[in-house]
């Protein structure tokens, strides 16, 4: 026989969440942020009104 409940499982239970520094999380946020802003200023500049 099988080994039968020895952990507890539950099948449509959401997974537990990770606990993630604030800082940690709010700085991936900046950075992110601060990415995307860089790559469309340079689309912005390099390719919709091409170089002065």
């Amino acid at each position: 026989m099988a080994a039968h409940h020895i952990a507890k499982y539950v099948r449509h239970a959401a997974p537990a969440k990770p606990h993630v520094d604030p800082r940690l999380k709010w700085s991936s946020k900046f950075l992110g942020a601060a990415m995307w802003f860089y790559i469309f200023y340079r689309v912005k500049n390099d390719f919709i009104e091409g170089h002065h």
